[in-house]
Formats: C-alpha cells, structure tokens, sequence
C-alpha cells in the first residue's frame, strides 16, 4: 500500500521499464530498495494466473541507467508468461493430486466401515496406500517394545517376493535405526527428500543398501501412528 503507483501497474499487468528508476514516477517510491542495491533501472513484468497477478519476475541494472528495447521487454513478458504457464501446470497437478487422495480417503473410510481384524486392516491400509503415497508401504505395531504386527505392500508381486527374501535375511526390531523407529522414538515424521549418501549413512543397518538399490529407492518417508492417544507405531513410504 505504501508503493501504491508501482503496484497499481502491477494489477493492471502492466510492464515497468523504468529506464531511470530513481526517477520515474512509477518506480521513485521505492528510493530506500533501490539504494540499498545500487539499483539504476528495473524492468518488471506481472505473473499472472486467470488474469490476476501472483508475482513479479524482476529485472534490475545495478548502477546506471539503461535504456530497455522492445527486445528487453519482449523477453521479459515471454519469460513471466513461461512462469505463469508453469504455476498453472504446477496447480493443475496439486489439483490432481488432492483429488487422487480424496478418492483414496474416500475407499480407505468405505472398506473400513466393517469390523475387521488387526492384520486385515494393516494389509489393507497399506494396499490401499499404493501408489498414492509410496511404492513401498509398511506399517509396524509395537507392544511393550516388541513388534506385535507388521504389514508390507509392494506395487508389484515380484517386489512383494523380493521385500519378503529381504526381511528373512534382515530382522528388525525397535532399537534399530530404521525410519519407522527413528519416527517411533522421535515421536515425530521423519522425511528424506532424496537418498544421498548422507542420508543412507544415517540408518547404519546391514541390508539397506542392498534394499534402496534393489528396489530402486529415491525418497522416503515415515510417520508415528497413534491409536487412543497412545503411541502404538508407524507407517513408511518408500517412493522409487
């Protein structure tokens, strides 16, 4: 509100190419910016979503002035409409994917309406996950600090069989640094955006190098389950 003759361009989708900043009427009020940076000339292009702005792509000359050619400008607007069309694509796919949980929620909630027993919930929850939130889902119940039940889903049945060969050769138990039970101890989520060498040296576990490779394993995810207020396990989700 305080730069009001700049914004108001703005929401007009106007383009600002103010070749002297320090002076132009559109641009002086914001004198203490373009100080701070040394600033001579700005050449600002709205982004715009269904005819409204949502951002600024700024382009600014440190220094002197500079005269902005229709070429400047051009590419200016080109490169905010790539961005708007970006942002569209970027909703339309957030959309999508909201949608997709709401249908998942939606079966989840439907299938358990029935009574059924612990291990056919577990198996369905974690079916149910595929592949709306990981390739690999497994959830794990803990009583006393032994595992009284554990679920795992793969997204094929070849990588059913091989998670299964896997867990033979590799037990765990709730001491161990796995991601559900570092979730379980922290009390908390525990996320790994991508798997670095970092973030695989963090598990120290014999056999989870040969699983993240085996299975192809790019991010994954873990999250505490609660049940009557009472920490009772987790859930992961392994995305390849």
């Amino acid at each position: 509100s305080a730069r009001s003759v700049y914004f108001d361009q703005i929401r007009r989708l106007q383009l600002v190419d103010a070749e002297d900043a320090r002076t132009d009427p559109r641009t002086r009020d914001l004198g203490a910016y373009l100080e701070s940076l040394n600033i001579g000339a700005i050449l600002d292009a709205p982004v715009c979503r269904k005819g409204r702005p949502v951002g600024v792509l700024c382009h600014e000359q440190v220094g002197a002035a500079r005269q902005w050619n229709e070429a400047d400008q051009a590419f200016a607007l080109a490169v905010s409409q790539a961005v708007a069309a970006s942002l569209e694509s970027r909703a339309r796919l957030l959309s999508e994917e909201a949608e997709r949980q709401a249908r998942f929620l939606s079966a989840i909630a439907r299938d358990l309406a029935e009574p059924l027993d612990l291990e056919k919930t577990g198996e369905l929850a974690t079916r149910r996950a595929l592949p709306i939130l990981g390739d690999i889902v497994t959830l794990d119940l803990y009583e006393a600090g032994v595992r009284r039940f554990r679920a795992t889903a793969h997204s094929t049945a070849e990588r059913q069989r091989l998670g299964e060969e896997w867990k033979r050769r590799h037990p765990r138990t709730m001491d161990s640094q796995t991601l559900i039970a570092r979730a379980i101890r922290q009390n908390q989520s525990v996320f790994l955006p991508t798997m670095t060498s970092e973030a695989l040296a963090t598990f120290d576990l014999p056999g989870v190098s040969e699983m993240l490779t085996m299975f192809g394993i790019r991010s994954a995810m873990a999250v505490p389950l609660q049940i009557r207020g009472r920490l009772t396990g987790g859930l992961s989700f392994f995305n390849a």
